[in-house]
């Protein structure tokens, strides 16, 4: 390429890796909630290569916790975690799972 001065020059970028990491992430861990919407119980299921301990946490549309619960890693690249929300309220909630001090989350729905 030459520019108005008549100077050539080239610019060549190569980008090995997704700089977002957002695909590195994608591929290390995924969860899902099912059934959605619910009354009495959901299911999570965390696909992790990680073999470190989870946190989940449920918050309303306000954002205040509303349930926080431990979960141990059983080192199994998918765990089920059956999580009661039968005393939750109809509405609009959104579940987070922390691990490796990364956050995940998924909105989910409540129904009578």
């Amino acid at each position: 390429m030459t520019d108005a001065p008549g100077c050539t020059f080239c610019d060549s970028i190569t980008i090995a890796e997704d700089p977002t990491g957002i695909h590195a992430l994608e591929q290390n861990f995924s969860m899902k909630i099912n059934p959605n919407p619910a009354s009495d119980e959901i299911t999570l299921q965390l696909n992790s290569r990680s073999n470190t301990n989870f946190i989940v946490q449920i918050r309303d549309k306000q954002g205040k916790t509303v349930m926080e619960k431990s979960v141990e890693n059983n080192n199994e690249p998918k765990q089920l975690i059956q999580i009661s929300i039968s005393t939750l309220p109809a509405g609009v909630y959104s579940l987070s799972c922390e691990q490796d001090g990364k956050i995940f989350s998924s909105k989910f729905v409540v129904v009578e």
